[in-house]
């Protein structure tokens, strides 16, 4: 869990999503959002949704890759589509590809397909990898209905591409917002 990850990685750049469900593991390199006495988790039917995140704790080798600046949700089924730039999250499948020599086994990750995060209807998390903007450093979920306020610093995804309203049902009458923190510095000099 991220939570209980070395604090460096708290504040570290995200590099990745994915979707995890059940009783199956975060990929290798991967943390799962929260802790162990409070994970995060989608509760869908009989199996368990969690979000998790792969994060760089060092800023020097962040600056040399791609992180995430922007999440968003969408709903296929309203007519919204993934926009320019942005990918889906995927869920966290691992699949080893084993070719009959020890040495030539290699695992793929990610190679699952887009995770479905709705319950009543479609929605899929997307996000954005880029060089140039304010990487994102923490990810949560906030329930209105427990009266879970907005941690300080963190921006709310409120609305879709669309303008339809960015939540996700997770009981009847409960729903749930991302909501994300970006590091202010930028990784590159203005030149």
């Amino acid at each position: 869990y991220l939570d209980d990850a070395n604090p460096a990685y708290h504040t570290g750049a995200l590099l990745d999503i994915v979707i995890t469900y059940g009783e199956q593991n975060p990929p290798p390199g991967f943390f799962r959002l929260g802790s162990a006495a409070h994970p995060f988790k989608l509760e869908r039917g009989k199996r368990n949704l969690y979000v998790d995140v792969k994060k760089e704790p060092n800023w020097d080798k962040a600056a040399q890759r791609p992180c995430i600046t922007s999440v968003t949700l969408v709903f296929p089924d309203r007519y919204e589509f993934v926009p320019p730039g942005f990918s889906v999250v995927r869920d966290g499948k691992s699949t080893r590809m084993d070719s009959g020599d020890k040495e030539d086994t290699v695992i793929k990750e990610h190679v699952g397909m887009p995770a479905d995060v709705g319950v009543s209807e479609r929605a899929f998390l997307c996000f954005r990898r880029c060089r140039e903007g304010k990487p994102i450093t923490a990810l949560v979920a906030l329930s209105p209905a427990a009266a879970e306020n907005v941690p300080t610093g963190f921006t709310v995804v409120e609305k879709t591409p669309r303008n339809f309203v960015a939540s996700l049902l997770e009981k009847p009458g409960q729903t749930v917002f991302f909501a994300y923190q970006q590091r202010l510095a930028n990784l590159e000099t203005l030149r």
